[in-house]
């Protein structure tokens, strides 16, 4: 197992799942969309701490977690009411 390509996999699925997280934050109101918001600012405060100490290399997170967000598009695309 390649653990730096490991974690980037992981790391890129961590942002596009905090990018992708806004659907749920607009979805509920009060305290789980206050708690949201919060996961969403810590993560990309932690994705910044990481690109910034080159812990990682943004262009390939960038390019893995354009991925995901294609995976995901796909699904809905597959799932939209017809």
């Amino acid at each position: 197992m390649n653990q730096e390509l490991e974690k980037h996999i992981m790391i890129a699925l961590f942002k596009a799942t905090i990018e992708q997280s806004t659907i749920l934050k607009d979805a509920f109101k009060q305290k789980p969309k206050f708690r949201f918001k919060t996961w969403e600012l810590s993560g990309n405060n932690l994705l910044n701490e990481l690109e910034s100490k080159n812990m990682i290399n943004q262009d390939y997170i960038d390019s893995l977690s354009d991925v995901f967000h294609n995976i995901i598009n796909e699904i809905r695309k597959n799932n939209e009411v017809k």
